[in-house]
């Protein structure tokens, strides 16, 4: 007998693992998915709930012996418990909760693409039952958050109707064509290579440098991108390939350029942190003469910065600005977690190892990616909730008046042409065509402003509005003095055709070359 009752179970979910229909209830709970985060509706009846997904990197990747690590990932984590106190504060501030409720299911991807896909597919296609939160009632997904899993998750969702409100993913690219149902809080990062030409101009730069990561497809396209924006009175100097060029050739050449004075970093931070650990082991003596203008895609981060010393105190940190009206009740919220992470609800227990050393000490210091992505998780949850409850108010097709009715679960294009189409329109189509972005300046333990700019885009094309005191001598003149020739003949006009000095050694004295005036 119980040999049958193995076998039944067994053949129970392997009907689950083909794709069957999803049936409403099992008999038994070992088919059931247990590996994510939930939050249960309070009702039953399919017609008095909804759920909103999350996709995230809780863990970090895990060697070739495992998926995941067992190492947590701090944005990870923090994230998921955005996601769920926006659940349940949202949805208390918005949804009628006499006829309806609000359920929930976080994954952890572990840092890798394709169990995001795996996700996605698997829960759509009922591979995988979570007990009381059929797919059927799921509106969307807040996640995924980098670039690559953006992409490829997008196109996989458009093929399901399934909407993704990703906070962070920022690729240059505006069209999205393939990720039909994708939509993102970020900004693309155009503006940020908008900002930066402007910022160049504003100090009469003159000159630039740009170091990209080459084999990254995003950092690629922003350098392409970037050639593209410059204006006519900066002169690219130099540029390099990180991926393709030996670093001691790297440095070299940066070495004999120190005058161009100002370097555009495009990789991810660990590889800027790599070049500058290489700087700062390196026997080369004038690598420390550079300004680095660094992007949204590292921001403020004073204790990365502070790390390398003098080679980063002329850095430029321009950053675009996030805000939200519940961060300060958010950011109290997770005090009172790393007290106490027994007042966490939802989150399992394996996935709070070592909550209480991942906050910042002071949140006005954290650094400008946790923030922004905690505080486009609220909003893409707080979208998705308006949303919903706006579509709810306007009644299905039989006039049904607030229920989560048929007419949202069953059809696979109302998903993309009724529930895609009312949360872009309060999560997008409501946020301003601009975007402001602050310019910092790194100091001991903060950072000081010492300027703004708003990039506006209008008919396709950008515009930048710029308010800027850079070229306040008495503060930072020093920090800001226009750049001179690098290199005769780089950007800059020939060497005046003179007759060497002849020394008693043979050698040549330095020629001194006449400098463009700009």
């Amino acid at each position: 007998m119980r040999l049958l009752l193995t076998l039944c179970l067994a053949f129970m979910c392997l009907t689950r693992e083909m794709g069957q229909a999803c049936p409403t209830t099992f008999t038994t709970s070992e088919c059931y998915f247990n590996g994510a985060a939930t939050k249960q509706p309070s009702y039953s009846n399919p017609n008095q709930f909804f759920i909103v997904g999350g996709l995230f990197d809780v863990h970090n990747k895990g060697d070739g012996t495992q998926l995941c690590s067992d190492q947590i990932s701090s944005a990870g984590i923090l994230n998921v418990l955005a996601f769920f106190w926006a659940i349940d504060r949202y949805s208390a501030q918005i949804i009628d909760t006499n006829r309806i409720s609000v359920g929930a299911v976080a994954f952890d991807n572990c840092m890798r693409p394709e169990m995001t896909l795996k996700h996605i597919l698997s829960y759509a296609q009922c591979d995988i039952f979570i007990q009381n939160l059929p797919a059927s009632n799921l509106v969307a997904f807040v996640g995924p958050y980098t670039n690559e899993d953006a992409t490829r998750a997008g196109n996989i969702a458009s093929d399901l109707k399934i909407t993704l409100v990703s906070p962070t993913a920022n690729a240059l690219d505006q069209s999205l064509t393939k990720q039909n149902t994708l939509l993102r809080l970020s900004p693309s990062f155009v503006y940020d290579l908008k900002a930066i030409v402007e910022f160049l101009k504003q100090v009469k730069s003159g000159y630039v440098i740009i170091i990209y990561a080459g084999s990254d497809s995003f950092w690629k396209a922003a350098f392409d991108e970037l050639k593209n924006q410059m204006d006519q009175s900066i002169c690219i100097q130099y540029t390099a390939d990180y991926n393709s060029i030996a670093m001691n050739d790297l440095l070299s050449a940066l070495s004999l350029r120190k005058k161009a004075k100002y370097i555009v970093p495009l990789m991810s931070k660990s590889d800027f942190g790599d070049l500058l650990e290489a700087m700062n082991t390196s026997n080369l003596t004038n690598l420390e003469s550079f300004n680095y203008i660094i992007t949204s895609g590292i921001g403020k981060d004073n204790k990365f910065l502070s790390s390398f010393g003098i080679l980063t105190t002329g850095s430029i940190v321009i950053d675009h600005e996030e805000s939200s009206t519940d961060w300060t009740s958010f950011t109290s919220y997770l005090t009172s977690v790393q007290n106490n992470s027994t007042l966490v609800k939802y989150v399992p227990s394996r996935w709070l190892t070592s909550i209480s050393s991942m906050l910042p000490s002071d949140w006005l210091n954290a650094t400008s990616y946790l923030k922004h992505s905690l505080i486009n998780t609220l909003k893409s949850v707080l979208g998705i909730i308006q949303g919903v409850d706006t579509l709810m108010r306007t009644g299905c097709a039989s006039r049904t008046n607030y229920q989560f009715c048929d007419s949202f679960r069953n059809q696979a294009n109302s998903r993309e042409e009724i529930i895609y189409t009312e949360i872009k329109s309060v999560t997008i189509d409501k946020l301003e065509k601009q975007y402001s972005y602050s310019i910092f300046l790194p100091e001991t333990e903060s950072f000081l402003e010492i300027g703004s700019a708003i990039v506006v885009s209008s008919s396709g094309s950008l515009s930048t509005k710029f308010y800027i005191n850079v070229m306040d001598v008495n503060r930072f003149g020093y920090k800001f003095s226009v750049p001179v020739c690098p290199i005769p003949g780089e950007c800059c006009e020939p060497p005046t055709t003179q007759q060497p000095v002849i020394t008693t050694s043979g050698s040549q004295s330095d020629v001194t070359p006449n400098q463009k005036s700009r």
